[in-house]
């Protein structure tokens, strides 16, 4: 997949951001997974999957309050970020 495909495929999901929920988000990223590796520096993905760590444990154990927007949040920094690269 090209950079441009990518980053329009990342770009519909930041666009439906606020209605998904933090599982939603998860779902529709981890297939890109590969994708994004192939396609960043090792820097910035290694911060791509710190957060979405991040997101996979929230999603198991958090309670839906606050600090899960907060990781959603800073899930959605790092996307943009990727996005930005893809440019």
């Amino acid at each position: 997949m090209s950079g441009s495909m990518l980053a329009d495929k990342l770009n519909t999901i930041v666009s439906g951001w606020d209605d998904l929920t933090l599982s939603g988000v998860k779902h529709r990223v981890s297939p890109l997974i590969s994708e994004i590796e192939n396609s960043v520096d090792e820097t910035l993905f290694k911060s791509f999957m710190i957060e979405f760590e991040c997101v996979k444990m929230e999603c198991i154990y958090g309670d839906r309050d606050d600090y899960t927007e907060m990781v959603k949040n800073d899930f959605l920094t790092v996307v943009k970020n990727i996005i930005k690269v893809l440019g």
